[in-house]
């Protein structure tokens, strides 16, 4: 059988359906990667106006300039590492007489226990003396403070407590990664089992913030709503609930927080040491009294501090820090130093939130033992001691101890 060859017609017919169909599938091609692309904008795009509603997706310094005029308003930073920048922009607006920077240890300073001063606590900001250092010079350039207190503690001369809360240093800077990084933490609360943080959303974009159900206060932000705790118009932290309502079984291990967390060390390190004069040094050229103050801590803690023979070659830093020689070289540079270590207060468990925490009026305790320190008067002579005397009287109660000042703040 022959096979008759195709005619040119044929082929250019054949030729010609080919390319219309290579025609139709390249449409289809561009007009799906255009539909995928659309999508993907509508949801970049729905995610933007979540973050800007939320505040999940704005900057922290345009966060805390909605903070400035509004006292009852409390926020709360879903990324610790943005905790810092948040409280610079408070502190530039503000221009504070008296700033308190440091650890979660002095997080209960409150702008009512410092009159007649004007206080803002900028602590849950830095942990390492470098850390310390760097805000130090960071709150200068946007304010001109005349005290900064900071949180002085034993374990903060020491290398392995460096190397280990060296990561948590603030970001002051804003960018893509910081923007990606908030539109990140609203997507996961969405996505949180116990519902709780896509409750907060809803709340947050209907602008139907919750009240803090024991002081007059207004949780705004998907984290605020969502913890029920943040930063206080002063800076102040409110924990949450649990936090305050599960102390006494907290502190019934004393173990339980400072020991377990902290690294020991067989001695305070020289490194920290320079770090810590410099700091001092830095301060002195801007014209700040810095005041460095070891918060209480719970007297059976301490106790085993001093005494426990197991923990001693772990709590060289602890000796090298209680000592006279220590103090005298804390002198040298200039520091104000107070150490409410062993406190009076200290033995209270009622004064505590945790056994490295003072409660709010734990704090008060704290701070009219601190006024029998030289130093610590000479730097706030005008500080109200008899007003402090009067509002630890009204701590009589569970709510009142954690929660003594309530929405009441000293501009």
């Amino acid at each position: 059988m022959s096979v008759q060859p195709m005619s040119s017609a044929g082929s250019a017919t054949q030729l010609s359906v080919a390319h219309t169909l290579e025609k139709r599938t390249a449409v289809r091609g561009r007009r799906f990667m255009a539909w995928v692309v659309g999508c993907a904008l509508l949801q970049i795009a729905l995610l933007e106006y979540f973050g800007w509603a939320t505040l999940e997706g704005r900057p922290p310094a345009a966060a805390a300039r909605l903070q400035q005029d509004n006292m009852p308003v409390v926020f709360f930073p879903t990324d610790a590492r943005n905790w810092a920048a948040f409280k610079l922009q408070r502190i530039a607006d503000e221009q504070p007489e008296i700033i308190a920077i440091g650890n979660s240890r002095c997080s209960q300073l409150r702008s009512a226990m410092f009159m007649p001063y004007k206080f803002y606590n900028a602590c849950l900001t830095a942990w390492t003396v470098s850390q310390l250092r760097d805000f130090l010079n960071r709150i200068t350039e946007v304010s001109h403070p005349r005290v900064v207190i900071f949180s002085m503690d034993y374990f903060q001369l020491s290398n392995s407590y460096q190397r280990m809360e060296g990561r948590r240093a603030g970001t002051f800077r804003y960018g893509v990664a910081e923007h990606i990084g908030g539109i990140g933490s609203l997507i996961g609360q969405m996505f949180d089992p116990s519902g709780r943080g896509l409750k907060a959303v809803r709340e947050c974009l209907a602008g139907s913030y919750p009240k803090h159900p024991r002081e007059d206060l207004t949780m705004v932000g998907v984290q605020a709503a969502r913890a029920v705790a943040g930063f206080r118009w002063d800076g102040s932290l409110i924990y949450q609930l649990a936090q305050y309502d599960t102390a006494k079984q907290v502190m019934l291990d004393f173990r339980n927080g400072l020991v377990n967390a902290i690294p020991g060390a067989p001695n305070a390190d020289e490194e920290q040491l320079a770090q810590l004069a410099g700091m001092a040094a830095d301060a002195k050229a801007k014209g700040v009294l810095l005041v460095g103050i070891q918060f209480p801590i719970f007297a059976p803690t301490v106790d085993f501090l001093d005494h426990n023979e197991e923990y001693r070659p772990y709590a060289g830093t602890w000796r090298d820090f209680e000592s006279e020689t220590m103090k005298r070289r804390f002198a040298e540079m200039g520091i104000i130093h107070v150490d409410l270590s062993r406190a009076a207060m200290s033995n209270d468990p009622e004064n505590f939130v945790d056994t490295s925490h003072p409660s709010e009026a734990g704090m008060v305790a704290a701070l009219i033992e601190a006024s029998g320190n030289a130093g610590f008067n000479a730097a706030l002579p005008q500080l109200d001691i008899a007003g402090l005397r009067d509002d630890l009287k009204r701590a009589s109660d569970y709510v009142n101890h954690y929660h003594l000042y309530g929405s009441t703040f000293v501009k």
